[in-house]
């Protein structure tokens, strides 16, 4: 029987962002000339996989830049760098210091002179890696529809702070609009008809998911003035659904034919056609459809 007073397991953060000065000189000692860059891009890797807890790290093509810029042999002696793990893996840039990183636990700046303008897409549309590289680069949070509390424990409301959206990292909120994802009743597995009123209700609607199948809260708030649509090839947009599909069944594994033929049997089949996965193409032109149906009342680029 396990003591009592045994203390939890502490885990780092899923979305963090610090701040780091790596002494290069301390690192690449005592190493060949042509060797030393080489060196030195592999000791930042080393450096932000003890940091930030995982075996993934991306290095920034700047910073890579910066510590080639004077040649092979002459490394710089210190570089200023941002830390950023995103669930998976971490990317490593080089900071300018013009704005301090912020601690995972500490309260977001909220503004009310921030909007929201929403990231229409479709579900494995590449939003995640979209908010990811928009979060990085500007250095200021984006918001999700959706807060998955197993995933984002520290969570807080934005701009409307009883029906959310919810932030997606600790870094200030943007000065005019805060990127918002949405999914627009696109995880609803099995309705392919969805009429424009409800697919407009659908992009506004929040929930807190505390556990799989269970939201202990839910909210709505007032329509944007702008939205990005995002888009994907229909076909790699399939591959990607069948790959998250294969990720939550992790004891029976469907292969894309068995995927396809379920999906077409349990959702609504479409008698008279042959084509494999017609459930998905349809629900994939009907969502794009209720999507760009949305130009007359807001404001909608499409990406």
């Amino acid at each position: 029987m396990a003591p009592a007073d045994r203390k939890e397991r502490k885990t780092k953060p899923d979305l963090v962002t610090r701040d780091y000065t790596i002494h290069l000189s301390k690192m690449v000692h005592k190493t060949t000339f042509k060797k030393r860059a080489p060196r030195a891009i592999k000791a930042i890797k080393k450096f932000a996989q003890k940091a930030m807890g995982t075996k993934d790290v991306r290095i920034d093509s700047k910073l890579n830049q910066h510590v080639w810029a004077t040649g092979v042999r002459k490394t710089p002696t210190r570089v200023r760098v941002r830390l950023s793990r995103h669930w998976l893996f971490a990317i490593v840039w080089l900071c300018s210091c013009s704005t301090p990183a912020l601690s995972a636990v500490e309260p977001p700046n909220t503004s009310n002179s921030t909007k929201i303008a929403w990231l229409l897409s479709f579900p494995n549309s590449g939003t995640t890696y979209t908010l990811q590289s928009v979060m990085g680069r500007s250095n200021r949070t984006a918001a999700s529809n959706t807060c998955l509390k197993w995933v984002h424990d520290d969570a807080m409301p934005t701009v409307y702070p009883d029906s959310g959206p919810y932030q997606l990292s600790s870094h200030d909120l943007p000065e005019t609009y805060l990127l918002t994802r949405t999914h627009c009743a696109g995880h609803y597995p099995f309705r392919l008809k969805v009429d424009e009123d409800e697919f407009r209700r659908a992009c506004r609607q929040t929930a807190v998911v505390e556990r799989l199948g269970y939201k202990s809260k839910q909210g709505s708030y007032p329509d944007p003035d702008k939205a990005i649509h995002l888009w994907r090839d229909p076909f790699d947009n399939i591959i990607s659904r069948w790959n998250h599909a294969r990720r939550y069944i992790p004891i029976w594994k469907p292969s894309f034919r068995w995927y396809c033929r379920i999906m077409d049997r349990l959702v609504w089949p479409l008698r008279g056609s042959d084509m494999p996965c017609k459930s998905e193409f349809y629900r994939y032109v009907v969502w794009h459809n209720h999507a760009s149906s949305l130009e007359g009342s807001i404001h909608v680029r499409h990406v």
